[in-house]
């Protein structure tokens, strides 16, 4: 039978568990996105690629993809995609950026323009269409080439060109 001091030690290591598990799960939830799977900003941040290019993309009239299949179907098509992408031979990270339409992907330079490619075409597969950035990562410095993807990206949609691969030189702003 065990004592009062005994049923002490072991609520308090029971509490101390909880704790630790209730701090892992707070801490699983700021890595992986809840929605899609995959890591979210602050995990990239955290082991963020040092070579390769980056693939930036952004899902184009979001609003509208909502209004047709709803906010749940819609989530559930880029969670398809993003599962296929994830599963890349060459995929180095996949996370989730600026906001719920916007992504990152890292790979090999010399496997950017296919897996850009490839990831246009699994979003057209489920009727999304995305515009998409590539930018190399030069000099270990992956968040000047997450920049340049992304003004890429910003570019071409000012300029009214949905749905494209767009590489540097970096456009004049519009």
């Amino acid at each position: 039978m065990l004592d009062v001091i005994e049923i002490i030690e072991l609520s308090m290591i029971a509490g101390l568990a909880a704790g630790w598990l209730g701090e892992h799960q707070r801490t699983r939830r700021m890595m992986i996105d809840p929605a899609y799977g995959i890591y979210t900003r602050v995990a990239a941040e955290a082991r963020p690629p040092k070579s390769g290019s980056i693939i930036f993309w952004d899902i184009d009239d979001m609003r509208s993809l909502n209004q047709q299949w709803t906010y749940e179907g819609t989530d559930q098509k880029i969670k398809t995609v993003l599962k296929q992408v994830r599963a890349g031979r060459n995929c180095h990270l996949v996370a989730r950026w600026y906001s719920g339409d916007e992504f990152i992907y890292s790979c090999p330079s010399k496997d950017a323009a296919s897996a850009a490619d490839r990831i246009q075409a699994l979003f057209r597969s489920q009727g999304i269409s995305i515009t998409i950035g590539i930018a190399p990562i030069v000099d270990q410095d992956w968040q000047s080439a997450v920049r340049v993807a992304s003004l890429l990206v910003q570019e071409a949609k000012c300029k009214g060109q949905h749905g494209g691969v767009f590489h540097p030189p970096v456009y004049a702003h519009c």
